[in-house]
């Protein structure tokens, strides 16, 4: 389901299974750098297509393409079993030409995101998994409005930088 698109902001709120096809047509579409940020990044399960081995695909080619591509992942967390796969998953997208960073405690990266260009922000809930495109209930926004592009590239460069703070005891 797509939501009607705002004229003024040029955001439209996506649910499944029409978001991940959508991020992968504006991935294809990038001319730069690609930024995504997920809990977990599914790998493709075989030689069955799907949603997820049609972002791989698209992601795979744009880094081949020249483009900067990076997906963060958090560190692996005995308290989190959604992160156990993160590191074959980061050697996996490195074998594709693709940067993961992995990012250590203290704090979770639980947040959806991808910046393409520094034009276009995609913000939800859903992780890059099987069932997040198909059968959770999730909602993606796509925004090209600028000051919310700003503050998730801000975000995301803080992030990088440094991690976030310790939980409070």
């Amino acid at each position: 389901m797509m939501l009607t698109p705002n004229p003024a902001t040029y955001s439209t709120i996506y649910t499944p299974p029409t978001w991940l096809p959508a991020l992968c047509a504006d991935i294809a579409a990038a001319k730069r750098a690609i930024t995504l940020t997920s809990l977990r990044l599914d790998t493709p399960h075989g030689a069955a297509p799907s949603q997820i081995s049609d972002l791989w695909a698209v992601l795979t080619d744009r880094a081949a393409a020249g483009l900067q591509v990076t997906v963060c992942l958090p560190s692996p967390a005995a308290d989190s079993a959604a992160t156990a796969r993160n590191v074959s998953t980061a050697r996996a997208l490195h074998s594709h030409g693709i940067r993961c960073a992995l990012l250590p405690r203290p704090g979770l990266l639980h947040a959806k995101s991808a910046l393409l260009d520094d034009g276009l922000a995609w913000l939800g809930s859903a992780n890059l998994t099987f069932a997040a495109a198909r059968w959770n209930l999730e909602l993606m926004l796509r925004t090209t409005d600028p000051p919310i592009v700003a503050q998730l590239a801000s975000w995301l460069r803080a992030m990088r930088a440094s991690p976030p703070p310790a939980a409070p005891t």
